[in-house]
């Protein structure tokens, strides 16, 4: 069902992992299919403070993706970091919830 809705492909860039001396290898990057939506709302972040997400994706439930990870748009030479994650279901149908900094 979540298939008719993802018309939209972002490019996930994924965090490197850390080496021995702290610091991060080689971003990877993956495109994947997502609905965009702009609407702001109010979210709680990592910490619990509540902040405002300009911009939600919404993604099938299998799909990989941390909070340490940054999502390019379409269009769009810059990433966004995440804000936070939810794993949401209406009726029969469960899909991810990701809102992201403007």
């Amino acid at each position: 069902m979540i298939n008719a809705y993802q018309t939209d492909i972002v490019i996930r860039h994924i965090a490197g992992v850390l080496d021995e001396w702290n610091e991060r290898g080689a971003n990877k990057t993956e495109g994947i299919r997502a609905h965009v939506v702009y609407q702001t709302k109010l979210v709680y972040n990592l910490n619990g403070e509540e902040v405002s997400s300009p911009i939600q994706l919404l993604l099938k439930p299998n799909q990989t993706i941390t909070h340490k990870d940054r999502i390019e748009l379409e269009g769009e030479g810059f990433t966004h970091p995440i804000i936070n994650i939810y794993n949401r279901r209406h009726l029969s149908v469960e899909f991810r919830e990701i809102f992201l900094e403007g």
